[in-house]
């Protein structure tokens, strides 16, 4: 059963950045694309030593993410269709597969949270190709010092405000937000992502992030898919001041200031629980 996102939801994500649901993908299609997963990477599932050896973060097998169970998941309702439901029914480009990021295990190795992020969109030519709205999934449980996905609650609505005074690009074509404090820059531990296969993050393209380092015994498998309104080019040209004027789902008049306030929900709907705490994960 999709889940329909209620308004409390709505409002979270807005206020910070990011919204979780737990349980939003069924085990079974999430044992195929696990499955799929080691059939894409050239190291024995059963040998834990052979994964320590390791250090590219890309499947052996570049194309096998758009294929499949992975673009069966990226296509599920209640991954494209949640993130229709935060941008509108009819306006986001059809997804294509997850990107797959791997991070191998280091066990007995130090392990510090993260203190700075980046946005994606930015390419090594400091271009920026723009999306809209991203979802993360593991193929395989991550706990704590795992490697995972790491991210600043509340971070979306500063980068809005910068690019609204800065654009995308400074004077000399090149990245305007990398490195500046509060954005790119020094802001303060992340929070980590804690989850199991078929936990769904969603998250503002605008939203602060990092990998992290994997001091763990298990293999990361970080599936991410970015979602793309199909007239991107020309929205973000506009230097409309209200933030949500493009998210058809959202509530256009929310605040751009809601970034000064701290909200927290939790609620329960078609079996899939929904989390959005601002604070950091309590550490075990």
């Amino acid at each position: 059963m999709a889940h329909i996102l209620t308004n409390t939801e709505k409002k979270c994500f807005q206020e910070n950045g990011f919204l979780i649901l737990r349980r939003a993908i069924e085990p079974e299609l999430m044992h195929r694309v696990e499955k799929q997963l080691w059939s894409a990477v050239d190291v024995p599932r059963d040998n834990p030593h052979a994964w320590t050896e390791r250090t590219d973060i890309r499947l052996d097998r570049p194309d096998e993410h758009k294929t499949g169970a992975m673009l069966e998941l990226s296509r599920h309702e209640n991954v494209w269709g949640v993130c229709k439901q935060f941008v509108g029914e009819s306006v986001l480009r059809e997804p294509s597969g997850f990107d797959v990021l791997i991070s191998w295990p280091r066990p007995g190795t130090d392990w510090n949270v993260s203190y700075s992020g980046h946005i994606d969109g930015y390419n090594v030519q400091h271009e920026y190709h723009p999306f809209t709205i991203g979802a993360t999934v593991y193929g395989l449980p991550v706990q704590h010092a795992g490697g995972a996905f790491t991210y600043w609650p509340g971070s979306h609505l500063p980068a809005w405000e910068h690019f609204q005074q800065h654009g995308w690009l400074d004077e000399d074509g090149r990245d305007s937000f990398s490195g500046k404090p509060r954005l790119g820059g020094d802001v303060g531990p992340g929070r980590e992502h804690i989850g199991e296969p078929g936990d769904l993050l969603f998250w503002h393209n605008l939203l602060t992030h990092s990998g992290s380092h994997n001091a763990g015994s298990s293999v990361r498998f970080g599936l991410i898919a970015r979602f793309t309104r199909t007239d991107v080019d020309s929205v973000i040209e506009d230097r409309d001041p209200n933030p949500w004027k493009y998210w058809d789902g959202l509530d256009p008049s929310a605040s751009s200031k809601a970034h000064q306030h701290s909200h927290a929900a939790t609620e329960q709907a078609s079996g899939v629980g929904a989390d959005c705490h601002r604070r950091l994960c309590e550490l075990a």
